[in-house]
């Protein structure tokens, strides 16, 4: 090794070191700011996916939505549960570099982390909703058992899928407002065509192959498989979001790259 590659090694590994140093310390950060004056904390993490849970369970008793032979409780929580990661997920990444915008234009950081702190900060929502989930499947007598291992990378697959999202966004989000503003309304369109409230099957066979390139189709479902039947998930479901994440990250990362460079110059 030369004396110049090993001086450049260092340097590496001193940017990562402030790399992971700025990391935790803005999730710590923003970790303490949300719940701070949040008087049931976490539990807002609960309240939340039982307040939809509620109305999907009282909408149900005027329109007859089938659950595949599951309680309709385990139904829509098993999907509802990384829906709502997903969406908080998207929407924090989406807004991270507006939301930081006095340290993005006073320091030069490694603007990628930003997003990536907003994106995993959910982890402890979902960490909480699993929770509940776990209530729900002991009380209605869903089969726990090694399938539920699917859950690991079932869940890297769904951070990566949100994070990715999140990053394009962020990246045109950040030049042009409407993005930002449009966004919640986009994604609460994207929860009726999800499977959330009714399953995969009430598509028409017309359109279904057309439905199934949601992406967000295959993880849901792939997520109902382990937490509601009890069973490992379709591989077939889990090509679309795969493919889709894949495609993802490799626009993302470059066009991020590329448009962070002006970010301090239209914040």
């Amino acid at each position: 090794m030369t004396w110049a590659t090993a001086v450049a090694d260092r340097a590496k590994r001193r940017k990562l070191q402030l790399d992971l140093t700025l990391f935790r310390t803005l999730w710590l950060r923003d970790f303490s700011a949300q719940y701070r004056r949040a008087k049931f904390g976490v539990g807002w993490a609960v309240i939340q996916p039982v307040f939809y849970m509620t109305i999907f369970v009282g909408l149900r008793l005027f329109l007859t939505i089938p659950s595949d032979g599951l309680p309709y409780p385990v139904f829509v929580f098993s999907a509802l549960m990384p829906w709502l990661f997903f969406v908080n997920a998207v929407n924090r990444a989406a807004a991270s570099i507006v939301s930081n915008a006095d340290i993005v234009k006073k320091i030069n950081v490694n603007r990628l982390v930003f997003p990536l702190v907003a994106g995993t900060l959910p982890l402890v929502d979902l960490a909480v909703m699993a929770t509940c989930m776990l209530g729900l499947m002991i009380l209605f007598g869903v089969t726990l058992g090694a399938h539920l291992l699917w859950l690991v990378p079932l869940t890297a697959l769904l951070v990566a899928f949100s994070i990715g999202v999140g990053l394009i966004l962020c990246a045109f989000g950040t030049f042009v407002r409407d993005v930002l503003v449009a966004l919640p309304v986009t994604l609460q369109a994207l929860l009726f065509a999800s499977p959330i409230v009714y399953p995969v099957d009430v598509v028409p066979q017309s359109v279904r192959a057309f439905y199934l390139l949601n992406p967000l189709v295959g993880l849901l479902e792939s997520f109902r498989s382990v937490l509601g039947r009890g069973t490992s998930p379709d591989a077939a479901l889990l090509v679309s979001p795969v493919v889709a994440t894949i495609l993802i990250w490799a626009v993302a990362i470059p066009l991020y790259r590329r448009l962070s460079k002006y970010f301090a110059d239209v914040l």
